[in-house]
């Protein structure tokens, strides 16, 4: 195990680890499904709109305002749902080439 800003990671493939069915058999195939689209909808992002930032960001089509109350309500529904599962796999990456931006 390694420590990570998002806590502990582990190394090895616990897809593969988990494989094994409670009946003893060793299922070490594993399955990805991968959806048709990649990147994320645009149409899907948003954005708290505060007062310390509003003037900055370019609103519109693809930045769309959202409330402070309606992202908490989100955000909590979120981690409810993530609370229901027996499992849960974390990509602690980043995104971009310029360390100062990770």
């Amino acid at each position: 195990m390694t420590k990570s800003p998002a806590g502990s990671i582990h190394k090895h493939d616990p897809e593969l680890e988990a494989s094994v069915g409670k009946d003893g058999i060793d299922y070490t195939r594993v399955n990805l499904l991968r959806n048709t689209s990649t990147g994320r909808s645009p149409k899907d992002k948003r954005i708290v709109d505060e007062e310390s930032t509003s003037e900055d960001i370019w609103w519109g089509p693809v930045n769309t305002k959202m409330t402070e109350h309606a992202f908490l309500i989100n955000h909590e529904r979120a981690v409810d749902y993530l609370n229901t599962r027996e499992r849960l796999y974390v990509f602690d990456g980043f995104a971009g080439w310029d360390p100062k931006y990770r």
